[in-house]
């Protein structure tokens, strides 16, 4: 997401294209949440691969270099996470 806010300061056709891909990201995400992406042998096969929801949350590292360039939104979510 951070490539795709740089991209808009490249011009009117940038822009464009980057609420074209974030469009096609969020519905790609609906299909799958939808469960039309994924059938119900699939859905299973991934499910059978861990015991429960903690051991499949991806935790893995943060792609900011620094959490300055993490949008406020994002940084607050953080904090409230590493409270809970």
């Amino acid at each position: 997401m951070d490539s795709i806010e740089e991209s808009t300061n490249g011009g009117l056709s940038t822009l464009h294209a980057s609420v074209s891909c974030v469009v096609a990201m969020l519905s790609a995400l609906q299909e799958l949440c939808e469960g039309k992406a994924i059938n119900h042998t699939y859905t299973c096969t991934i499910n059978s691969l861990y015991e429960d929801l903690e051991s499949c949350d991806y935790k893995g590292p943060l792609t900011y270099q620094s959490m300055a360039r993490l949008p406020k939104t994002y940084r607050e979510q953080l904090e409230l996470m590493k409270r809970g």
